[in-house]
């Protein structure tokens, strides 16, 4: 997520730390700008990469609120890395997109989609992880498409 503080961003880079038993998350980097540009964006990814080669490995996982500049910065200095969207602006959105009256969903049924939405959320099971989304199979297309676009499945 990037922070707007008054004339400037700060995005901050946290990572969790998987050595220690309780798993901090503890803060790598901080990038303060002016504006949200894919290029310094870019500057910022370059620079890391540099000072960090770790994080171009295959198995580095970034959890973004999908700013496009971001995700395509990161995109060209980390190729391998999967980028996910961060649940609370999934949810948010999510919400959003349902109340929005030319999506055409009745309200009424607005609290079942984002109940439907938090049991995805939490199936953790490997072993049906290709049923996640199953759930969604009932919803109006509408909504699968839009879903689908968010990168949840």
């Amino acid at each position: 997520t990037t922070f707007g503080l008054g004339d400037f961003y700060v995005s901050p880079l946290i990572m969790r730390h998987t050595i220690f038993e309780d798993e901090p998350v503890i803060p790598v980097a901080f990038f303060v700008h002016e504006r949200k540009f894919e290029a310094h964006h870019a500057t910022f990814f370059k620079i890391l990469l540099d000072k960090v080669p770790q994080i171009g490995s295959k198995n580095v996982v970034f959890i973004t609120d999908w700013e496009e500049s971001l995700v395509n910065a990161a995109s060209l200095y980390l190729p391998h890395a999967k980028f996910l969207f961060c649940w609370n602006h999934l949810i948010t959105d999510f919400k959003r997109w349902l109340k929005d009256k030319r999506n055409g969903i009745l309200t009424n049924g607005v609290s079942e989609y984002v109940s439907d939405l938090y049991r995805i959320l939490h199936h953790n099971d490997p072993d049906t992880s290709d049923e996640k989304c199953d759930v969604s199979a009932a919803w109006p297309i509408g909504l699968r498409e839009y879903f689908l676009q968010a990168h949840v499945c």
